[in-house]
């Protein structure tokens, strides 16, 4: 191969040793900004946030996860506008019970960083890991590096995003996740649990979209009096129709040694929540036939109730779990601590009360189906809430 001479400095310059230089080095930033979830760089919460990380150590534990990659926290950090910083200092003069002054704050943070410049290294990290996944179809949803806390939990403060179709899409939700990094309420939640704003980094993380025949949510305790039980609630289709309340679900309590069914709550499943061809999701009828079936089988929850009690070891404690059932597999979607279980001996239900009162739905329910045992619904409900994103 010809060498050229460098007369700046009398050495020789080899092409293509400088063509690999360069390419070493724009492997390494794309690294630095985009890892993928089975590089063991997305295990560090620092690199990956909460969520990312830990869906790098399932899938680093064998664990089926859909496969994705990770926007890291460097990204954001990368392209910080200057006004910024400054907008950040403000924040920490403001009371946290001046909600104007918090909105309008917000309101310029966010409009910063949906106005900032891309790097091109940046884009073409994304659009390199995007068309690697080789998926139509991908989830875009927060990651930050504060979610989990043993003291506070941020779930629900950050946005998501289901069944995004392009790689425009992508960039276009990466911003809008950085951007709820500073919504009204995830501001208000940091200075009311006393968090420094600039400590908090947000990663993001965009996985293959999956189209489940049914998906939910499984607490490895009972979300309400802290037993020794696996509570399941699963609708057909995504879980979106679960943690929304967009679609009735079916509940489960569940050994958690055997896997086996204590008892179950099979309702009428007349609506479940879908991708939609444009993008996003939607609400879609469910055949008359399928409505009663129940949305997981006795093998599904034994398996299930396998990886859950994989996902306590992993991570030491009581989990809440997202999965999805697609044509008979199952895969764990996320997996995060139960920051709010408050533990306390199991509570039993005194069915005499069911002989001396009625029970009524409240008239904002949206779902239909029979009324259920209230420790259980009202647990379920408290947790979805809180964790809702």
């Amino acid at each position: 191969m010809s060498r050229l001479h460098n007369w700046s400095d009398g050495e020789s310059f080899d092409p293509a040793a400088q063509n690999h230089r360069q390419q070493a080095l724009r492997d390494d930033l794309m690294t630095t900004l985009v890892t993928f979830l089975t590089d063991r760089l997305a295990q560090d919460p620092t690199v990956a946030g909460s969520k990312g990380s830990a869906l790098a150590r399932m899938v680093g534990a064998g664990l089926p996860a859909p496969d994705g990659f990770v926007v890291t926290t460097q990204a954001l950090q990368a392209i910080n506008p200057p006004e910024l910083q400054k907008l950040l200092a403000q924040l920490e003069r403001v009371p946290v019970t001046d909600v104007d002054a918090i909105s309008q704050v917000s309101s310029l943070v966010r409009d910063a960083i949906q106005g900032v410049h891309l790097d091109a290294a940046l884009l073409e990290a994304i659009k390199a890991a995007h068309h690697r996944l080789q998926s139509d179809s991908v989830s875009v949803r927060s990651s930050a590096t504060a979610e989990d806390l043993a003291d506070a939990s941020f779930a629900g403060q950050y946005e998501s995003f289901l069944n995004v179709l392009s790689f425009d899409g992508v960039v276009l939700r990466v911003r809008d996740v950085w951007a709820s990094l500073y919504s009204t309420r995830a501001i208000a939640y940091r200075l009311q649990a006393r968090i420094d704003h600039e400590s908090v980094r947000m990663a993001v993380v965009v996985q293959k979209q999956l189209q489940p025949d049914a998906s939910g949510v499984l607490f490895t305790r009972d979300p309400v009096t802290g037993a020794n039980r696996f509570v399941v609630s699963a609708a057909l289709g995504l879980g979106e129709g679960v943690v929304a309340g967009d679609a009735p679900a079916d509940q489960f309590v569940v050994d958690p040694d055997t896997g086996s069914t204590i008892s179950s709550q099979i309702v009428s499943k007349d609506v479940k929540v879908v991708s939609a061809p444009s993008g996003g999701v939607e609400r879609r009828e469910v055949p008359q036939p399928a409505q009663t079936n129940p949305a997981l089988s006795a093998a599904h929850i034994i398996e299930l109730s396998a990886m859950a009690r994989t996902l306590e070891v992993l991570f030491g404690g009581s989990q809440d779990i997202e999965f999805a059932v697609v044509e008979d597999a199952v895969h764990i979607l996320q997996s995060r601590p139960i920051t709010t279980l408050d533990p306390s001996d199991d509570a039993g239900w005194d069915h005499g009360l069911d002989e001396k009162y009625n029970w009524t739905l409240s008239e904002m329910t949206t779902t239909k189906g029979p009324v259920f045992r209230l420790q259980l619904d009202s647990g379920l409900a408290y947790a979805n809430g809180l964790r809702q994103c």
